[in-house]
């Protein structure tokens, strides 16, 4: 009998699925912020920033397929820092992933109360009250 390298993922993610995800995480926050900020500063030009952009996500889509074909794990980026790199920075870039987490959300709820804020009128306190409230949101998926 063979040792198990423990358990195997199930392959379920494919090109479109992929796409989709990826677009999702690095658009996603964007969303909340900066459309309206650079269409505010330079109109409809805005649209030429965002093209740009999006082109500057393809080499990233291609450097985390290559990454996952080569180390299919459910480690993500962390895990292939571990798989590339050892355990000691692996566990680093887990720290630096979470930091960026943590900083992260509450900028996007902030943003996003700014948002709603604008849209009602709503300003000063009440903006980090409702920044707060999302936050604490349970998320019944």
């Amino acid at each position: 009998m063979q040792p198990s390298s423990g358990p195997q993922l199930a392959k379920t993610l494919t090109i479109g699925r992929g796409v989709a995800l990826a677009l999702g995480i690095v658009i996603g926050a964007g969303v909340l912020v900066l459309p309206g900020q650079a269409y505010a500063q330079v109109g409809d030009a805005a649209v030429y920033a965002w093209i740009l952009d999006a082109g500057l996500v393809i080499p990233l889509l291609l450097i985390f397929s290559e990454l996952g074909a080569r180390y299919p794990s459910a480690g993500g980026a962390a895990g292939f820092v571990r798989s590339v790199c050892g355990t000691r920075l692996g566990t680093l870039g887990e720290f630096l992933l979470m930091a960026a987490f943590f900083l992260g959300i509450p900028a996007i709820a902030l943003s996003g109360a700014a948002y709603f804020g604008a849209l009602v009128g709503l300003h000063g306190w009440g903006l980090d009250a409702l920044a707060a409230a999302i936050m604490l949101t349970p998320d019944y998926n």
